[in-house]
């Protein structure tokens, strides 16, 4: 739903004439637009590590057509029974896109995935993903294809749709039954992603891409072709968020960042979230200015 303010400005003769959210505007805006003054934004991402045995809904604040017959939260894991579906292009059908508002600046965010099973009678995906919408996002996706000989590919994905244009590096990539996804937000506006199968050695995957998304979500998701079936699952061990002391964006640690986490010393709301608040606690203190000494003078070229 896209909702816009609308104003009436009593003028000469035209007593019922309406603006839309601010005068000159006469149609229906299309970006997104700021939070009402006075609106709760929602709480930034955390780092969730699945236990209880229901979903946090505090953080996880949006699931994309949300089927809860198709999932579940538990053994510590958030188990998504894969569906028919995909949001490639003009396709909106997938279900169960779990989301969480991002903070602002730049962060790295992980997932931790077991897809069941390996190779499948439809093609299979799990994915990480920063999201602005069904035509606008950034997205790091392991995917099975199964061909009709029965010959399978395994394939690393790395996709950035923009009004529904994609780009996408895919390459041939042994992917274990467990591993890890990494989408990395720099300077702004690109993203690099990574892959590990430990958790421990991550190999850069593809080229970085440059996508001007707003109002973000971070998440995750899994889906198949073909009918539903509880065989085809994924199973998230944990979705984490790491904030990065760049604060400027310039792609440098300095003292302009510096002089971001002093202004906001003490600062303690959490919607949104300071952007000093590195260790993501809704406070700016001494444990962000540790982390932030760590990245002293490290160097991210913002190009």
């Amino acid at each position: 739903m896209n909702i816009d303010r609308v104003i009436f400005t009593p003028e000469s003769g035209r007593p019922d004439r309406m603006e839309i959210d601010q005068v000159g505007n006469r149609a229906p805006t299309r970006q997104p637009r700021p939070y009402p003054s006075g609106s709760a934004y929602p709480y930034s991402a955390e780092t969730d590590e699945f236990t209880g045995d229901t979903l946090d809904r505090s953080i996880w604040s949006n699931a994309w057509a949300e089927d809860n017959y198709l999932w579940s939260v538990i053994d510590g894991k958030l188990k998504v029974t894969m569906s028919n579906g995909d949001i490639l292009g003009e396709n909106t059908n997938i279900k169960n896109i779990f989301l969480q508002k991002a903070p602002a600046g730049d962060w790295h965010i992980t997932t931790k995935v077991t897809m069941i099973p390996l190779t499948a009678a439809y093609t299979e995906q799990a994915f990480i993903i920063v999201w602005q919408d069904t035509n606008n996002y950034v997205m790091l996706r392991a995917t099975q294809w199964t061909f009709p000989d029965g010959g399978v590919l395994p394939l690393l994905h790395a996709i950035s749709e923009k009004k529904v244009q994609t780009t996408s590096y895919g390459e041939i990539y042994t992917v274990p039954n467990t591993f890890y996804l990494q989408i990395r937000k720099t300077c702004g506006k690109y993203y690099s992603f990574l892959f590990s199968s430990d958790g421990q050695n991550w190999q850069e995957f593809g080229p970085t891409f440059e996508s001007d998304l707003s109002d973000i979500y971070v998440g995750i998701g899994a889906n198949k072709g073909g009918p539903v079936s509880e065989n085809y699952r994924a199973e998230f061990d944990f979705f984490s968020i790491e904030r990065q002391p760049d604060l400027n964006k310039d792609g440098t640690v300095n003292f302009q960042d510096l002089q971001t986490i002093a202004a906001e010393w003490f600062s303690d709301d959490c919607f949104p979230k300071p952007l000093g608040d590195l260790d993501n606690n809704c406070t700016v203190d001494m444990s962000d200015f540790a982390e932030f000494t760590l990245k002293w003078l490290t160097y991210s070229p913002c190009n």
